[in-house]
């Protein structure tokens, strides 16, 4: 019998002890005791051992106490008493079996405790235990927290190590080596790493027994998670496959695609052959519009019965049905990976001196299987050129870079033929592409000297219905050029003639083309080609080169294609020019001014501006008279100006034109002013140097004091921020002209303009002014002055000083040695100035 003397210590302890001794069934002293030696523990005066002692007795007198055994647990556990793993284990089990049908509790707290210590063999027994000594309805309380643990926990494990597997080329070298070793080592081994998927699936498949119908579905998506295939088809075969009825679509139609993926994929890992082949069947109609991974399934099945030929028609067929991008990569990876895998497993073999074995002759299959890997390598882009014209046919661009990866003449011919064939006119979407086409096809022949076969393509593609011009303007040029290069003109001519033959009503067919919505043939409508027009009129002038003032029947024919293209609305204004050009070369200048004058009436004033510059330019050196020439610049501004065209150009042609015929006198002078104030106020610099040009010649030609009026007309038109210039330069001619204090009151006026901080260049010259012709009074007054302008036009006036108009010149009635000016109250804008 245990010695309790080593366990009492004290007065108070005996004093527990008589008491549990009489009322032993009292659980207040029992926790009264147990309370204060764990105090004593914590102070170091008692031991664990004294502590689990007196747990034990406690346990024990109520055996059957729930509760008892919680507190007793919890101070194991929390304490580390057992070093052992198994004794806490033990404990649980032993409170649970004591408890009965009353350990609910302990139940669910052992199995929790399992659960966190990852041990799928305690969690297998601990929930066991838990069903055995729950009541049914209580049941799902227990699988509540292992299904929580094997979502939360096993199967992002098991996921895990999915996604670590090793790569597609090494599982089919697997695959592969399995068949030519006929080993079951690597089953085995595969089998080694799926304990957590069995234990899942041990479970899951008891769950499904109990489970409402309505998580079945999710129950067994996370069954196919594992690689238990056995567990997974039985499950699916009795949840959802009664009968392994799997022709009928309408019985699996509404489940989930992963679910049908999943059971396919166990049943090639079963190897089974009749029911892979029957369900591959049903999902392919069912899933004809994206049945890729069902392909590749098969092809792994196929690959593991040691199917060769099969799989390699398989994927042949895959790569050239599949209609995107991502399919075409992963068959295309699959295929790739499968035939270096063999041919490493053959090499592999022969290596280990395996010549062949009774079903291979390794060399053989290395062979064949290299031969087949330098297709695939080689035609891999041809593939994937296939596949986007699967998806567009139309897609020209996509032909035209097919051509380019065959090499041999036979091979491009066959392209185009099978383009041309295949591509609807009306389907494609970039204009000239289908033409280049076309002429690309023609020019082969043309490049092998073939002209004949060249021309017979030409024209069976001008018969084509394109809805673009552009195509037909490509194949026409294409062909003009062509035969340009063999010099027989007379056939190029023949050929632009054809082509840009003018019908009777001809704007009557272009309405009728526009409205029609493809209804009527473009080729009806080639005559309105600028670039065949070009095209032949180049030619032509190309052949009267040379000939001046000689009017032979080809200049009567370029003049007839000039006048065909101003009747069709396509001349340029640049072939309108060259058209004036050639009449003045070959027939007379008046006769060419009246072409001038025909492109002015047909052109908007943008561009009638820069054909009336070419104009005044012929026209200011021809033989017209002097008044004809005013009247056509008269007529030209008249034009331009109210339409708010910068006509600088214009203005100072006519200028240089006047001064040429009169010299400069105060008419030509006056004619700049008038033209520098109705130019429209957006051309400013043009404006400046208009008022520039008229005071320079003003200075130069009448001296100094006539650009007075000139100066104060200037700086009352032009934009303020402009002006401060002027007023300086209007100043120095004052002095120059001795008039020191009347170019002081135009600096007192200048400076009025603007504010002081926008004005530096005023204030700047009147202070060297004031240096070179004032004194020190006078400088003080410029910068009290100053001051004050600066305070007043913060305050009240640098609103006004942003505008553009300007403070007009008012004539002054005071002396001309008044020291200050009149400033007009009834509009501060107007300012006296003493001049």
């Amino acid at each position: 019998m245990e010695d309790i003397s080593i366990y009492i210590k004290d007065d108070e302890d005996i004093a527990f002890e008589y008491e549990l001794q009489k009322s032993p069934e009292q659980l207040q002293t029992w926790e009264h005791y147990l309370d204060r030696w764990q105090e004593q523990n914590k102070n170091g005066l008692r031991s664990e051992d004294c502590i689990l002692w007196l747990f034990r007795r406690y346990v024990n007198q109520f055996i059957n106490n729930v509760d008892v055994w919680l507190v007793f647990i919890d101070w194991v556990i929390e304490n580390s008493i057992y070093k052992k793993y198994n004794d806490i284990p033990t404990i649980y089990e032993e409170s649970i079996r004591n408890c009965g049908s009353k350990s609910e509790k302990l139940c669910l707290k052992y199995l929790k405790y399992a659960i966190e210590t990852r041990d799928l063999t305690l969690i297998r027994e601990s929930f066991d235990l838990g069903l055995e000594f729950t009541s049914k309805h209580s049941h799902y309380k227990l699988w509540e927290q292992l299904l929580l643990f094997i979502k939360n926990v096993l199967i992002p494990t098991t996921e895990a190590i999915d996604k670590d597997e090793k790569p597609q080329i090494e599982q089919f070298g697997e695959i592969i080596d399995k068949i030519f070793e006929d080993s079951n080592q690597i089953e085995n081994a595969k089998d080694n790493c799926k304990n957590a998927d069995i234990w899942i699936s041990i479970f899951l498949e008891r769950y499904l027994l109990v489970c409402p119908n309505d998580e079945v579905l999710d129950n067994l998506i996370i069954l196919g998670g594992t690689h238990d295939y056995k567990r997974i088809k039985e499950g699916f075969d009795k949840y959802l496959f009664q009968n392994q009825d799997y022709t009928i679509i309408a019985k699996i139609k509404d489940l989930p695609y992963s679910l049908n993926i999943i059971y396919l994929n166990s049943l090639c890992e079963l190897n089974n052959k009749s029911e892979c082949q029957r369900f591959i069947s049903t999902l392919k109609q069912l899933y004809s519009f994206n049945h890729t991974n069902i392909d590749l399934i098969t092809a792994k099945y196929l690959m593991i019965n040691e199917d060769f030929d099969t799989l390699e028609v398989h994927l042949d067929v895959l790569l050239k049905d599949t209609m995107n991008i991502e399919d075409f990569s992963r068959v295309s990876k699959f295929h790739y990976d499968f035939e270096v895998c063999i041919i490493d497993q053959c090499f592999s073999q022969i290596n280990k001196k395996v010549i062949q074995n009774s079903k291979y002759n390794f060399e053989e299959v290395m062979k064949t299987h290299l031969k087949k890997l330098q297709m695939l390598t080689r035609d891999h882009a041809i593939k994937l050129n296939d596949l986007y014209l699967r998806k567009s046919p139309n897609n020209v661009g996509m032909w035209l870079r097919r051509i380019d990866l065959f090499t041999t003449l036979k091979e491009k011919i066959g392209v185009y033929v099978q383009g041309i064939l295949q591509i609807d006119p009306l389907h494609v979407r970039e204009p000239g592409t289908f033409g280049r086409l076309w002429c690309n096809y023609a020019q082969l022949y043309w490049d092998q000297n073939d002209f004949n076969s060249a021309r017979e393509i030409f024209e069976r593609a001008l018969k084509v219905p394109f809805p673009y011009l552009k195509d037909l303007e490509l194949i026409w040029l294409y062909w003009v050029e062509n035969e340009l290069k063999l010099g027989d003109k007379q056939k190029v001519y023949l050929l632009l003639e054809q082509a840009l033959k003018i019908p009777k009503n001809p704007m009557a067919v272009l309405e009728q083309y526009e409205n029609s919505y493809n209804k009527i043939p473009t080729r009806m409508v080639v005559f309105h080609s600028l670039k065949l027009w070009n095209l032949y009129v180049d030619l032509l002038e190309s052949e009267i080169i040379g000939t001046p003032g000689k009017i032979s029947e080809e200049y009567k024919k370029t003049v007839q294609i000039y006048e065909n293209m101003i009747q069709l609305k396509l001349i340029t204004p640049l072939l309108f020019v060259s058209y004036a050009r050639l009449i003045e070369k070959y027939e007379d200048q008046v006769k060419s001014f009246q072409v001038y004058n025909r492109a002015i009436s047909s052109f908007p004033p943008e561009i009638k501006y820069d054909i009336w510059l070419l104009y005044l330019n012929e026209a200011v050196v021809s033989n017209l008279s002097v008044e004809q020439v005013r009247d056509l610049f008269e007529e030209s501004l008249s034009q331009l100006v109210p339409n708010q065209i910068d006509c600088i150009s214009v203005y100072l042609l006519n200028n240089k034109y006047e001064e040429q015929q009169t010299g400069v006198t105060q008419a030509t002078i006056s004619k700049l002013v008038r033209s520098a104030k109705e130019l429209s106020g957006k051309y400013v610099e043009s404006k400046l140097q208009l008022w520039d040009l008229a005071l320079e010649r003003t200075k130069s030609h009448f001296g100094l004091e006539m650009a007075r009026p000139l100066y104060e007309e200037c700086i009352t038109t032009i934009p303020r921020e402009k002006s401060t210039e002027y007023v300086t330069s209007f100043a120095h001619l004052e002095v120059a002209l001795g008039e020191v204090i009347r170019a002081r009151e135009i600096l007192q006026y200048g400076a009025k303009l603007l504010p002081p901080i926008r004005n530096n260049h005023l204030w700047k010259y009147w202070e060297e002014f004031e240096i070179s012709n004032g004194d020190k009074e006078k400088y003080k007054d410029m910068l009290k002055y100053k001051k004050k302008l600066e305070e007043e036009m913060k305050i009240d006036t640098e609103k006004v000083s942003q505008e553009s108009t300007n403070i007009e010149f008012v004539a002054s009635k005071a002396t001309i040695h008044a020291s200050r000016t009149n400033v007009d109250v009834s509009n501060p804008e107007e300012i006296n100035l003493d001049l």
